[in-house]
């Protein structure tokens, strides 16, 4: 048999003011390091820490995203976007959740630093060229 919990409204509220509050500070931080450039990027993606569920994550979204996204099937062409975009913009040209592809991307990223330093570098230059910057 169930045993039924009452929870006090208030101390729920409380949570979501002090986690509301948590989203905001993140959103406004990831904001204002992509504002920065390829600086602000190489810090957001020296903030990840990947771990197998990341790893098992990412490779999920990989086979998935290509099948679901409006617009392109090119996953290096989402996780551009997701850099250049803001959620709104993103979520309009791809129907996408823009914090998931964000999450993968930084995944995507710190994983090909470690292993493939130079792609990485090519990856970062090709977000922030103007050629870049035209697809969509």
């Amino acid at each position: 048999m169930r045993k039924l919990i009452k929870v006090d409204s208030s101390d729920f509220k409380n949570y979501l003011n002090r986690t509301e509050a948590t989203f905001q500070a993140e959103r406004e931080i990831t904001q204002d390091k992509l504002k920065q450039g390829i600086d602000g990027l190489e810090w957001l993606v020296m903030q990840i820490l990947v771990d197998d569920l990341k790893k098992e994550s990412l490779d999920q979204w990989l086979k998935l995203a290509p099948k679901i996204s409006k617009g392109t099937k090119d996953t290096n062409i989402l996780m551009m976007n997701a850099i250049r975009l803001d959620h709104d913009s993103f979520y309009e040209l791809h129907e996408l959740n823009w914090w998931i592809v964000f999450d993968e991307t930084m995944t995507y990223l710190s994983l090909l630093k470690e292993r493939n330093y130079y792609d990485y570098l090519d990856f970062i230059n090709e977000v922030y060229s103007k050629n870049g910057r035209d697809e969509k």
